[in-house]
């Protein structure tokens, strides 16, 4: 391309003309160039110059954006700091297959059959009808995620009224059922269960027991959990929450 008039590198420019799409317009102490103000691309597509005046530079997010990782000793927070254990940061396909739906088809509510009233017979009729009640449809199915069925059944409702303080909100438990029930062999390690339920990785335990507490009815041991894997029994599952099949 033409090189920009005025082009400091291949990714700056003047501040004349004003900035148009793709640039933004930075000013201050920091912009040794151009009087201090300069235009630079928010775009890696944008360029003021030939390749060889560099690709580095620009305000894009790459360039822009400076990662922080703050080491700390043991597994607690300093209080008063404002930080907080992020959870594992891997996605889940990175170490786990899906190996099957994880939905399943239920029926939904058909409308409740309306009564049409009928006007007076008139004199003469041989018959007289009141009202005419219309057929009702049979009812319509949709596909629904398991992890859904489980948290809006009036079983779970039961289970989170006994079981005291839970801090796992619904979407939660939502989110481990269907990524368990999705799992090759429906287990999942620690690890990646703490990805999915967005809790640290040091955290989990007390996660998958708030799970147990949940899922597991009359202590039926729908969630279980062997050395560092937590699995799901998928038949128990459907049985204690009155749901169908899966897929």
């Amino acid at each position: 391309m033409k090189p920009h008039k005025g082009m400091s590198s291949g990714r700056s420019r003047p501040a004349t003309p004003p900035p148009g799409e793709d640039e933004v317009l930075v000013a201050g102490s920091r912009v040794l160039l151009h009087d201090g103000q300069a235009v630079l691309p928010v775009t890696e597509r944008l360029r003021y110059g030939p390749l060889k005046a560099g690709y580095h530079g620009g305000a894009t997010p790459a360039e822009v954006v400076v990662p922080v990782i703050v080491l700390i000793p043991g597994v607690d927070v300093p209080e008063g700091s404002g930080l907080r254990l992020a959870p594992p940061q891997e996605p889940l396909w990175w170490t786990v297959a899906p190996a099957m739906d994880s939905t399943i088809e239920v029926p939904v509510p058909a409308a409740r059959p309306s009564r049409t009233t009928q006007p007076p017979a008139q004199e003469g009729t041989l018959f007289e009808v009141s009202e005419v009640v219309e057929p009702t449809p049979h009812p319509l199915s949709r596909s629904v995620a398991i992890g859904e069925v489980v948290t809006a059944s009036s079983m779970f409702a039961q289970q989170r009224a006994i079981s005291g303080r839970i801090a796992l909100e619904d979407a939660q438990v939502s989110a481990a059922v269907e990524a368990l029930a999705a799992a090759p062999g429906t287990r999942l390690p620690y690890a990646s269960l703490a990805g999915v339920l967005g809790v640290p990785a040091t955290t989990i335990r007390g996660a998958v027991a708030q799970l147990q507490q949940l899922l597991n009815v009359e202590s039926y041991p729908v969630l279980r959990s062997e050395g560092a894997t937590v699995i799901l029994d998928l038949p128990l599952l459907r049985e204690q929450f009155g749901i169908g099949d899966v897929g």
